[in-house]
């Protein structure tokens, strides 16, 4: 690791042009690297192939019509 010196010397514009941006930025960075349309994807693929998926829904829409 390394460390810059006198940065709680700076204000924080001049520590947002240091560092690149802020948390929320690098946060934001790392979430658009998620493929989240694949991801969705996936987990309906799995719960449409699951058999206990299917039968609680089953269940659940049988207990509707019922009611």
């Amino acid at each position: 690791m390394f460390q810059i010196e006198g940065l709680e010397e700076l204000s924080e514009n001049e520590l947002q042009e240091v560092v690149g941006g802020t948390l929320q930025d690098d946060l934001n960075d790392f979430l658009a690297l998620i493929p989240n349309a694949d991801i969705e994807a996936l987990f309906l693929d799995y719960l449409a192939a699951d058999v206990s998926v299917s039968l609680t829904s089953h269940r659940k829409s049988s207990n509707q019509r019922r009611a």
